[in-house]
């Protein structure tokens, strides 16, 4: 599937990252293999994106994206740390949703998680995850 990268602000060898409309935009790149290493790069972008500010992550897939399975635990591992208060994972095939769908289940994130075939739901159900400017940061 192709994106649209209206405000690319970071690129990895394996990702493109953005913040749009208060949303943290993720594309993992066609091709790519998301080790440890590579979900650690990540995790330095998006506080740089987001200048360590916290809102919720739409996440996309081009073809051929692999993840390790350290790497799936990893992200478990570092969820706490992420500046994201939501994610939604944008499929596109059937193979993407089950992977989705397998993590949801298998590693149960604390923040909330949900899988949408259609980015305006998907962008609409995390609106409602954008912190007010008035309300603090409780993961700082």
């Amino acid at each position: 599937m192709k994106y649209s990268y209206n405000n690319p602000q970071q690129l990895t060898d394996t990702a493109k990252i953005w913040v749009e409309d208060n949303i943290i935009h993720m594309v993992y790149l066609r091709d790519s293999e998301i080790t440890v290493e590579e979900k650690k790069n990540h995790h330095r972008k998006f506080k740089e994106v987001t200048s360590e500010k916290k809102m919720p992550l739409l996440l996309m897939f081009e073809e051929r994206v692999t993840i390790t399975k350290e790497a799936r635990e990893f992200s478990k591992k570092i969820e706490d740390k992420q500046p994201f208060t939501a994610c939604a994972v944008l499929v596109n095939n059937l193979a993407y949703k089950i992977l989705a769908n397998f993590y949801a289940k298998f590693y149960r994130p604390a923040k909330p998680f949900k899988v949408f075939s259609d980015v305006t739901k998907a962008k609409d159900w995390l609106r409602q995850f954008i912190p007010s400017a008035t309300e603090p940061d409780k993961h700082s």
